[in-house]
């Protein structure tokens, strides 16, 4: 499915996520999203975006604008399981996401 879409139906709106932590829940988290893009779509008018993400030993993601779980998934795995951005505090991320 393409996300473009489902941003510009009428009565999705966005739900953004800072997730803390990307182990195992937050990740079968965002699998199980992936897979349920449509439906959260249609039968809940819901978008899933992650505008940031922390862990002590994967690194750091922050995007303002909000990437998709399936995004993420894909950062995370073509990136050697390591989040592309640098280390921040708490405040920091909350802020720039």
């Amino acid at each position: 499915m393409d996300l473009r879409s489902v941003s510009t139906s009428p009565g999705v709106r966005d739900v953004r996520l800072v997730l803390m932590g990307f182990g195992n829940v937050a990740r079968r988290f965002c699998e199980i999203s992936a897979e349920r893009t449509e439906r959260l779509a249609d039968e809940y008018g819901l978008r899933i975006l992650v505008s940031g993400v922390a862990t002590g030993s994967h690194g750091y993601l922050v995007s303002p604008d909000g990437v998709s779980p399936a995004e993420l998934l894909q950062i995370y795995r073509l990136s050697d399981q390591v989040l592309p951005d640098a280390p921040c505090s708490l405040a920091d991320l909350l802020d720039r996401a």
